[in-house]
């Protein structure tokens, strides 16, 4: 790997989340949280310095949508990462990257390599979607 991603975390299963970050961290990547609210997770993406996300779909208080809207405005790549056999994105979101939970740590770390790819432009979202596009498909 070349050089280290900073990779925001969004889980709210506190088990789930420090496994995530464990492999992370194993894999040479600095782990932003993990948080466990959206609004933790979009305060730290307005501040910035953000490489990479990983965004649970389903939280305590919602889903995670909020925050994956603001990693487009802000150019930042990231993937869902679920344990719902099938989910229903928004449109906007649709073509977003999915980890399906339980996965591999290889799994986890291919994901990252995969965003990584997608870090250095910062002008393109991994989703093929413009910030901004109607996301009233919610």
């Amino acid at each position: 790997m070349e050089s280290a991603l900073r990779v925001l975390v969004l889980e709210d299963e506190w088990l789930i989340a420090t496994q995530i970050a464990a492999a992370l961290e194993r894999s040479g990547h600095r782990v932003i949280g993990p948080f466990a609210s959206v609004q933790h997770a979009e305060e730290t993406i307005q501040a910035g310095e953000l490489d990479a996300a990983l965004l649970d779909v389903r939280l305590a208080e919602g889903h995670s949508f909020a925050v994956a809207d603001a990693c487009l405005e802000a150019g930042i790549p990231f993937a869902f990462v679920t344990g719902v056999g099938s989910v229903d994105l928004p449109v906007l979101f649709a073509s977003c990257p999915i980890l399906r939970k339980p996965f591999s740590e290889a799994a986890l770390v291919a994901q990252i390599q995969s965003l990584a790819g997608e870090a250095p432009s910062r002008s393109a979202a991994p989703c093929q979607n413009e910030p901004g596009s109607d996301a009233s498909a919610r």
